[in-house]
């Protein structure tokens, strides 16, 4: 699914190949791996819904100015604009360029993997983590930038590991 206006864009359909829509607010995935693929700039009107299998992912990128970027369960707020989603397993988040303010709030209804690439400039990134969250969170501060990372643990005893790669 790679969508490229509010209510449109193009599937990929195994047997039809390349299917175009437009007009269609809310869109729902099949049985199998669906993946998501949002342009930058575009904030769909209603709801993605990854549907009924254990693979599904939702891509989306911020702009090259500084953002304003919250997301929670089945919600990202892009500077002050919603994208609602439901049933996605993996999240992945570019905020491109830009002095960035990233909020990231997990609990028990998160997506499971949550990737996010901050992008060249200084950002401010803020981690909740509230009780029942079990998501995986790759946070990739980029190489030269001078970015903020602030974790909020639960008032239970939390368990976070922080792994460089080499």
């Amino acid at each position: 699914w790679l969508i490229t206006s509010a209510n449109g864009g193009t599937v990929s359909v195994n047997v039809t190949g390349l299917v175009n829509f437009s007009d269609f607010e809310n869109l729902t995935g099949s049985t199998g791996s669906d993946n998501f693929v949002i342009n930058s700039g575009i904030i769909p009107d209603g709801v993605i819904n990854g549907g009924n299998s254990q693979n599904d992912s939702l891509a989306f990128t911020g702009s090259n100015s500084a953002d304003n970027i919250v997301v929670q369960s089945g919600l990202i707020n892009l500077n002050s604009h919603q994208i609602r989603f439901t049933n996605i397993d993996d999240l992945n988040l570019d905020s491109q360029n830009g002095i960035d303010n990233i909020t990231v709030t997990v609990d028990s209804n998160s997506p499971g993997n949550f990737n996010l690439n901050s992008g060249s400039e200084n950002d401010a990134i803020t981690v909740n983590v509230m009780t029942g969250a079990t998501s995986t969170l790759n946070l990739n501060g980029n190489s030269g930038s001078g970015d903020s990372l602030t974790v909020n643990g639960t008032s239970d005893d939390d368990t976070i590991e922080v792994d460089h790669p080499a």
